[in-house]
């Protein structure tokens, strides 16, 4: 059960470091790094699929977990949004707004749904 316990979180905290990784690829502005941070992207929207599934499958849901999912969800996409910014593919405005609403989804919302247990 030891790794079973814990793959759900640490499939979560993959997204953190696969955003950066992005970031990093994208910055090249290569095929080769472009075609790279798209499969990365793709392994990051599954990870962010099967970690929640596993973690309900092993009985292993935990408030620690409820925090890291969505943290790790907000960390992989501003990463992508912020390469499309520093490559300006977006315009700062809407940067600022994508960063306003996932901070208000995570500071705010989540945490009133989960006191409402919602």
């Amino acid at each position: 059960m030891g790794l079973n316990r814990h793959l759900p979180n640490i499939l979560s905290f993959s997204r953190i470091a696969i955003g950066l990784i992005i970031f990093l690829l994208l910055k090249e502005a290569t095929l080769f790094s472009t075609t790279i941070a798209v499969v990365l992207l793709i392994v990051g929207l599954l990870t962010d699929y099967y970690d929640g599934k596993l973690a309900r499958k092993n009985k292993t849901v935990t408030l620690f977990g409820k925090w890291v999912d969505p943290f790790s969800d907000f960390a992989l996409f501003f990463f992508i949004y912020l390469s499309f910014y520093t490559l300006e593919l977006m315009p700062l405005v809407l940067f600022i707004l994508f960063l306003a609403r996932e901070l208000s989804m995570y500071l705010v919302i989540r945490p009133l749904s989960m006191v409402k247990n919602l």
